[in-house]
C-alpha cells in the first residue's frame, strides 16, 4: 500500500448527520462567547462542540467518535474501520468504536475555520499503521468535511490491499413517553410517519 490513501466523504457525512436538521443553534454554550466559528468542549471534557454560522458538531470521544448535530436530542454513532482483501472478501482490521485514547489535535484561527484530527495507531500484520478521521469546517460552510485516512507508517509498502468502512449504528433515541415517537428540537415526530 502506498504511503497515504484517503476517502473524502463531506457530502455523505452531511447527509447521514444533517438529515434531520430542522433547528440552528450554531454558537458556543458559553453565552459570553461570541465567536462565529470555533470549538469548545463540554462535559467534562468528553465532547468536542465545533461551529460555525451554519451548523452544530459534536463529538463524543469516550464512544467510538460518534458524531451528531443535534446535541440535546440523539446520537448517532458513526463507526470507522479499516480492513484488508483477502481471497475475495473483506476482513476487518479495526473499527475505531473498538479502540481507545485516540490522539486528538484542534485548532482554529477563530473566524474563518475549524480544523480537527483524531487517531490511533494500530498494527497490521507487523506493519505500522495510522487510522485516522479529519473534520474540516469553514465559516460559511454548509457541510462539515470528513476526511477518512490511513497512512502507513512503516517504511516498507504494507502487501496487501486496503480499504474503509464507514457505517452508522444505532441512532440513541431518548425515550418519549409511551408513545412511539422521537423528540427532535422541541417537536414529536412518530417514528412511522414522514418528517419533512
Amino acid at each position: 500500500m502506498n504511503k497515504k490513501a484517503k476517502i473524502k466523504l463531506g457530502i455523505i457525512g452531511f447527509l447521514l448527520i444533517g438529515i434531520f436538521s430542522f433547528f440552528v443553534f450554531a454558537g458556543s454554550f458559553n453565552p459570553e462567547d461570541n465567536r462565529e466559528i470555533g470549538y469548545e468542549f463540554l462535559d467534562d471534557n468528553k465532547v468536542v462542540h465545533i461551529w460555525n454560522t451554519q451548523d452544530d458538531y459534536f463529538f463524543d470521544k469516550e464512544s467510538g467518535i460518534q458524531l451528531t448535530n443535534h446535541y440535546q436530542d440523539y446520537w448517532s454513532k458513526n463507526v470507522f474501520c479499516v480492513g484488508k482483501y483477502v481471497g475475495g472478501s473483506w476482513e476487518k482490521i479495526a473499527c475505531a468504536d473498538e479502540l481507545n485514547d485516540f490522539n486528538k489535535k484542534i485548532d482554529t484561527d477563530n473566524s474563518s475555520y475549524v480544523n480537527a484530527t483524531l487517531w490511533k495507531d494500530i498494527n497490521v500484520q507487523g506493519y505500522d499503521f495510522r487510522l485516522a478521521v479529519n473534520y474540516y469546517l469553514e465559516l460559511n460552510d454548509k457541510n462539515l468535511s470528513i476526511t477518512i485516512y490511513g497512512e502507513n507508517r512503516d517504511t516498507e509498502d504494507i502487501p496487501v490491499d486496503l480499504g474503509f468502512a464507514w457505517k452508522v449504528k444505532g441512532l440513541n433515541v431518548p425515550s418519549n413517553q409511551t408513545t412511539d415517537k422521537i423528540l427532535i428540537n422541541n417537536t414529536n415526530y412518530e417514528l412511522d410517519g414522514l418528517m419533512i
